[in-house]
């Protein structure tokens, strides 16, 4: 696919990409490192196949402080763009140490977790109407967060996955500073385990959601 190094830049330089297509690929479809701002909007990786680590897109800017930020102008389940779709490994694989933001984004039918992120530093995961479903092969999420920081999910659903739909962990926080969840309108349907799973310290708020296991348990 396509590699983007520039971590020997400044935290100031970071990627941008908008409307590109990375599929078929016999590696990660998109992979990128940087120490600044990481920025998708209107991109698609999808069908990438290949042995050893070959996911829709790879996105690490942990060396810095920038932030990540997946978009989709649209909102519908059949868009192609922005659809981290059918790889090998994982669809869209997030490390950083700066806010995360995805937003209508398509994460369907991978072979390992479908949207992971791992995040160190005390800035948040937001993710808004993002579809996440039918990924995993054996016990991988739908949705996998670990972060320090707080975590809203709003709208959107994760479907069908092979272990839990949705998985957050945020209970390393600092006992003095927990950091809250948030989970609204969000569905989680057919998943081999829970639909929801949250591990934290800090508050966390349900509503107006289907948030089940096959028998409609949900686990905080």
């Amino acid at each position: 696919g396509a590699v983007l190094v520039n971590t020997g830049g400044s935290p100031s330089v970071g990627v941008s990409i908008a409307n590109a297509n990375f599929w078929d690929n016999f590696s990660t479809g998109l992979h990128v490192e940087s120490k600044g701002n990481i920025i998708l909007t209107n991109t698609a990786a999808w069908d990438n196949d290949g042995a050893g680590g070959v996911s829709g897109a790879y996105l690490n800017n942990a060396t810095g402080t920038g932030y990540i930020k997946v978009t989709n102008p649209k909102s519908t389940d059949l868009d192609m763009f922005a659809g981290f779709n059918n790889n090998h490994d994982h669809g869209l694989d997030i490390f950083t140490n700066g806010t995360v933001t995805l937003t209508n984004v398509n994460v369907q039918d991978n072979q390992e977790t479908g949207v992971r992120i791992w995040q160190e530093l005390n800035k948040g995961v937001t993710m808004t109407n993002c579809r996440v479903d039918g990924n995993g092969s054996l016990s991988e999420y739908g949705i996998s967060i670990f972060t320090i920081g707080p975590v809203v999910i709003s709208g959107g659903h994760a479907n069908n996955n092979a272990a839990d739909g949705l998985h957050v962990n945020n209970s390393i926080a600092d006992d003095a500073l927990p950091k809250p969840v948030t989970i609204k309108n969000f569905t989680a349907n057919g998943n081999g385990n829970y639909g929801v799973y949250v591990t934290s310290k800090g508050a966390i708020a349900l509503s107006s959601g289907k948030n089940l296991k096959r028998d409609g348990a949900c686990r905080i």
